[in-house]
């Protein structure tokens, strides 16, 4: 199978897998540039019953990538224990902890054990969804020069102030295309039953006045 940048390992708690042999399976495997890991041990199946409690292992390999059948083979399990990162780092974080599916057992971030700063880096991952929505907001002119008070306290302000503004300039720029494109047109409301000659009136209509029609 193709090698990829991200997996998912699932491993289970009655086949012996303990954190510390999950790091053992890690260490020295200089592909594996980040990693996070959590137990999943209060997840129920559709009967309400409690599932069997396994382990989700995320490996990133950064700029490298890794096939499943040999990322099988570090941890001596099958291959489809082995599942390629369809989303990416922060969304499977966020499924890791259940935060898009309340139904489910919410996991906490202590919960997830990793070789770099979780709850840091979902605090820098949701400042840049905030931004994000911000920036859209002001460009499709939700948010607007006379109305940004309403929406954005002044820190967000100075702190995305450039941004903002750039986004302001942008919605202008596209209404000023739009309003250069508009013309003015007569319109002609046909109504009739089927058949009696809409199409043929408007056909001649345009004919008689040498105008394109489709």
């Amino acid at each position: 199978m193709i090698a990829v940048k991200m997996n998912d390992v699932i491993l289970y708690v009655e086949d012996g897998w303990t954190p510390a042999e999950i790091i053992n399976r890690i260490s020295g495997r200089k592909t594996i540039k980040e990693h996070a890991f959590i137990l999943h041990d209060q997840d129920l199946d559709e009967e309400g019953d409690l599932k069997k409690a396994h382990y989700h292992v995320f490996l990133n390999y950064g700029s490298a990538s890794a096939k499943p059948k040999d990322v099988a083979a570090w941890f001596g399990v099958k291959e489809n224990a082995v599942e390629k990162v369809h989303s990416n780092k922060y969304r499977t974080l966020r499924y890791y902890l259940h935060l898009d599916e309340p139904d489910k057992h919410q996991y906490g971030i202590e919960d997830i054990a990793a070789n770099f700063d979780v709850k840091e880096y979902f605090q820098k991952e949701e400042l840049k969804v905030g931004k994000s929505n911000l920036i859209k907001k002001c460009a499709d002119g939700t948010i607007t020069k006379q109305n940004f008070q309403e929406y954005i306290d002044p820190e967000t302000y100075v702190k995305y102030s450039n941004a903002i503004e750039s986004a302001w300039d942008y919605y202008d720029k596209v209404k000023e295309i739009k309003s250069k494109n508009r013309r003015a047109c007569e319109i002609i409301w046909l109504f009739g039953e089927t058949e009696v000659g809409k199409t043929t009136f408007a056909v001649m209509f345009a004919r008689e006045r040498n105008l394109s029609y489709c």
